[in-house]
């Protein structure tokens, strides 16, 4: 059997296309799996909270709002798991303080604020130690 040069089982342009293919069948897999993983993405907006050690070692959180603001129903704040009694107003500004938390000035607790919107949806705004 002779051999020529022109014996090549798929031409260059023919493997191109192939690889082109499978890569964009991949691709659109992958995003597919990915997009669908993330679920709703809330849109209400984004608002938020800070919370600071007060100098006699009560925790002071204060609402900041946000471009979601409009839409918040109420806000939630806990310690350390704890829900609080005093409340947090969804007015931007508004100051809630726990000073049982001030018997143990030195031990750092963990500080959640939750909003929870007109819709019925919540998320959290604020998860940090202080």
């Amino acid at each position: 059997m002779i051999r020529s040069g022109d014996d090549d089982a798929v031409s260059p342009t023919v493997a191109t296309v192939l690889m082109v293919a499978v890569t964009v069948t991949l691709a659109a897999f992958v995003a597919s799996f990915s997009l669908g993983t993330l679920g709703d993405i809330p849109e209400n907006g984004l608002v938020g909270a800070k919370a600071v050690r007060t100098d006699d070692g009560a925790i002071q959180v204060t609402y900041l709002g946000g471009d979601g603001s409009a839409a918040v129903d109420h806000l939630n704040w806990t310690i350390d798991g704890a829900e609080q009694a005093d409340l947090l107003d969804h007015t931007i500004g508004s100051v809630a303080v726990n000073a049982t938390t001030s018997a143990d000035p030195g031990k750092k607790h963990r500080v959640m604020v939750i909003a929870t919107y007109n819709d019925g949806s919540s998320q959290v705004v604020l998860d940090t130690s202080v």
